[in-house]
Parts: C-alpha cells; structure tokens; sequence
C-alpha cells in the first residue's frame, strides 16, 4: 500500500519546489505591480522652449527639491493683481501645446507658470507619486519667494496633472483650482482601460477624491462627453466631494485631448474672469451654509 502522501520525508522533498513556485508568483506580482506605473511615465516628451508657437516670452525658473533635484520650469510674470496659472501636465509632460489656451491668457496679463516635473523635458530624477507633489510645493514656495505674485495662484492640472494640481491646492491658500480631463483615483482610472485589475497591483494612489474634498477654493472641474480615459462619471465623483466648491462642465462630443478645443477654452475663460464674483460669493456665503455648485456664475454645460 502506497503511504507517499503521508510520508514527511516526501514533503519535504516537495518544499523546495513549493518554495520556489511561492517565488516566482511573488516575482510575477512585483512585476505586475510595477506596470501600471511604467505606463503611466513611459511617455515622456523632451522640452524645447523654442517650439512654443506663442508671443510669450517665457523665462526659465528653476527650483530646488527636497533631495536637492534642480527642476526647470518656465514662466510669464503676471500683471498687477491677475493671478498666476500654474499648469501641470499630463502623463506625457506636455508644456508645448496643450497649454496653448493659457498662453493667450497671458496677453491679458495672467501669469503663467509651466511645471516641469523631475524624469521630464532634460530634468534629472525619477518620477513617482509623493515627490511630484513636494516637487510641486517647493516650486511654488521658492516661486513666491523670488516672483512677485501679489494676485495668487490658480492651478491648472491636465489628467495625471489633476492630482498633482489638487494635491496642491489642498495644502496652499490658492484663488482656484481648475481641472481637465481628471481621475477620481489611479485605480479606477486604471480600471478605466484594463478591466477589474486587483487594487494591490496599483501601486501609486493619486486621490483626487480625498485631495479634492480638502481645497477651499473654486473647483471647476473639465469633462469630455466622450472621454474614455477619464470619463465624465470621474468628474462628478470629484464635484460630489467638495459639492460647496466644486462644478462640473461636461464638453459634448470632446474626448481626452481636444476638450478645450471643442468648447473648454471658453469654459476657462469665463471661469477665471469671474473669480472675484467667485470669492464674494463664497466669502457671504461663509455663514449660510454650502453653495449649490448649480449657481456659480461660469458657462458651460454644469452637471451634477
């Protein structure tokens, strides 16, 4: 009669063969693990700021990061009391021409600052989640040290920028916080393009949904009907966690890059030229309870 199943000897002849079969599948989930990142930062774009096509004359400002980085960014001083907009770009790192709508906003005399993130456009470093966001602190801190910017700041975040750019605005007294095209989270913008992928192969966070809920200013929030990167569903979710401050402009028929070109653009214009009505509004309102986002005064398709 064969005892082989019950015999330790035979188990233990099994073990290193069960042990390395625990390695590989732990290797394979590291492995995995690291993917949704690689994705996210492989598509990295080279800066030159002679491609801008623009009348701006842009000057470079360059920060100082917590591990000692220096990052170059490029800026127009603003004017007066017109507040300086800060862009933070997508996963590609496109300051060239994305951002070609706030350029034509600078002949009005708004600032502009275009963040240059470590891993991108000649900056030295590696990319990842938690120093994009001291990156992005230190380089207004130093800015406001060294620019004269008594109008403040409004910070523009395009997609992987969004959360960069809420980030930012949960932490800093800012006049607005403008959002294209954002995730509610990294997860289910992952989800968004590979299905129901377990949570613990996702590394990086990117919480817009916690970031958003925390900022104390004017959030406009910029979807496209037909984006399938970041679909409009994302949008709303954000607007209902800060639903005092926050609305929601859903472009029809735009998808994932031409939502300013289909009708944001204007959406923005409006937006900033109503700021001081914006900030009356929320200052009167400080003691009557939250304001209903259906009621602030920008166009736009709002949503709730």
């Amino acid at each position: 009669m064969l005892q082989s199943t019950r015999d330790p000897a035979a188990r233990f002849r099994r073990l290193p063969l069960a042990t390395a079969t625990a390695i590989l599948v732990a290797a394979c989930a590291i492995v995995l693990s690291l993917v949704p990142e690689w994705i996210l930062f492989r598509q990295r774009l080279a800066f030159n700021v002679f491609d801008l096509d623009g009348h701006a004359v842009l000057r470079p400002f360059d920060h100082t990061t917590h591990d000692r980085l220096k990052l170059r960014s490029w800026y127009v001083a603003p004017q007066g009391d017109k507040p300086v907009l800060v862009y933070f770009p997508g996963r590609d790192g496109d300051i060239m021409r994305k951002p070609g709508h706030l350029l034509e906003l600078t002949t009005q005399g708004y600032g502009l600052l275009l963040a240059g993130y470590r891993g991108y456009g000649g900056n030295r470093g590696t990319p990842r989640e938690f120093d994009l966001y001291l990156d992005a602190m230190s380089m207004l801190t130093q800015f406001r040290e060294r620019v004269e910017a008594p109008g403040g700041f409004v910070l523009y975040g395009y997609s992987m920028g969004s959360t960069i750019a809420a980030n930012t605005g949960a932490q800093l007294d800012v006049r607005a916080v403008i959002l294209e095209a954002p995730l509610s989270n990294f997860l289910q913008a992952v989800r968004q393009q590979a299905g129901n992928i377990p949570a613990l192969l996702v590394r990086s966070r990117f919480d817009n949904v916690a970031r958003v809920a925390e900022i104390r200013a004017p959030v406009l929030l910029l979807a496209g009907s037909r984006d399938l990167v970041t679909p409009p569903l994302f949008a709303r979710v954000l607007a209902e966690a800060n639903p005092a401050l926050a609305s929601v402009a859903v472009i029809e028929d735009a998808n994932h890059v031409n939502i300013i070109r289909l009708g944001g653009g204007q959406v923005v214009r409006e937006f900033l030229a109503g700021l001081s009505d914006l900030h009356m509004a929320v200052a009167e309102g400080a003691g009557a309870g939250p304001m209903s986002a259906a009621v602030l005064p920008f166009g736009g398709r709002a949503a709730q």
